[in-house]
């Protein structure tokens, strides 16, 4: 297994040992390096060979793994370095590889003794990140009251988009509710550029970087647009609102030279509050027949 750290790449090769089944010890260059990764259980999988577990690191922090093809997960880890100095994308503890059969972790992971490695078959690449016990922005139940703080985070994500395309050309290509995160946060305020954003007690950070593509804006404003379409859909959220898809394009257009300018942001604004809210779900009347 090899270990990768940020903010340094390691290229020298490292040994895996196991105390217990459930149990990995990643041996990095130097004794402070080495961690013990405990594997609790499979989150999710799909057809593509991507699967998601859920463990703790050093038996303390609270750690999610994405494994899966190597060449797919370590381009995913290389354009989080890349965006590492951002505001609003997930930062990754380490990214490891190990010899093992994508089939055969599912199966042990449905077991009550779950781990990664097994030291034969393909090799696989496995992103270490910290876990958010709140969730993704799909699961997240808003509330009437709660609008102004909604509309914030859709500002915080699209802003981290607009900063993220005019400093490396990153366009998400799989962007929607489910692929941000959101924690509680204590910070007042987030400042992209010039541009200061006030925040209500969460903080985003977009995920799942896997599927992207470079210097591409038709397909950067359509990935605006898909998130601010997709972001209250959770069956508990009390608000719907009244997005139209294409919404953006005359901002788009207007702003190609440079998305994150004062002005850009500004107008991206003013755009997230005047989306007015369908219907609160909460206060429909109740249809008597």
């Amino acid at each position: 297994m090899e270990l990768f750290r940020t903010p340094y790449v390691s290229t020298k090769k490292h040994s895996v040992k196991f105390k217990l089944s459930c149990q990995e010890k990643i041996t990095g260059d130097t004794p402070s390096t080495e961690s013990w990764l405990t594997i609790s259980k499979l989150l999710a999988y799909t057809d593509g060979n991507v699967g998601v577990l859920q463990g703790t690191l050093e038996h303390t922090k609270a750690v999610v793994v994405k494994f899966g093809d190597i060449a797919e997960i370590s381009s995913e880890y290389n354009v989080a370095l890349k965006l590492a100095g951002l505001i609003g994308f997930i930062k990754f503890i380490c990214f490891f590889r190990c010899n093992d059969d994508f089939r055969d972790v599912l199966s042990r992971n449905y077991t009550a003794r779950p781990h990664i490695c097994n030291r034969v078959g393909d090799e696989i690449g496995c992103i270490v990140m910290p876990h958010y016990a709140m969730g993704s922005l799909a699961n997240y139940p808003w509330k009437r009251h709660q609008l102004l703080g909604f509309k914030i985070i859709l500002k915080q994500i699209c802003f981290a988009l607009c900063v993220a395309f005019d400093t490396i050309g990153f366009v998400h290509m799989d962007l929607h509710a489910g692929n941000v995160i959101i924690r509680a946060t204590k910070k007042r305020e987030l400042r992209y550029g010039t541009t200061t954003l006030p925040l209500l007690g969460h903080y985003a950070m977009i995920m799942d970087l896997q599927k992207y593509c470079l210097q591409d804006p038709l397909r950067f404003v359509e990935s605006l647009e898909r998130v601010v379409y997709t972001a209250c859909v959770s069956e508990d959220s009390d608000l719907v609102l009244d997005f139209v898809p294409l919404a953006l394009r005359p901002w788009h257009t207007k702003h190609m030279s440079q998305f994150s300018s004062e002005e850009a942001l500004t107008d991206l604004s003013e755009i997230i509050d005047r989306i007015p809210v369908r219907y609160v779900k909460s206060e429909r009347p109740v249809m008597k027949w």
